[in-house]
């Protein structure tokens, strides 16, 4: 799963690796944050990789997925 707009090497790894990415589209109205709301069940169920950066994070953050599927992230780095 990648935000897009996206950096084109997300999508060259993924179909090097054998997946078909999936993509968020973010917009400038939403200040590009991930709708990952809007993700169908059905993709969330077969997502084996999560790419979580985008224009809107500007520091580093890593993500541990918890049990009932959470996501929680942390955050490194400097920046806002």
């Amino acid at each position: 799963m990648c935000p897009n707009p996206f950096y084109q090497i997300y999508e060259g790894a993924a179909l090097l690796a054998g997946a078909l990415p999936y993509f968020v589209n973010t917009s400038a109205a939403r200040g590009f944050a991930i709708d990952y709301e809007s993700v169908p069940a059905s993709v969330w169920q077969r997502t084996q990789l999560l790419y979580t950066c985008s224009r809107r994070i500007r520091r580093a953050a890593s993500c541990r997925w918890t049990s009932g599927n959470a996501c929680s992230i942390s955050r490194t780095g400097t920046g806002s």
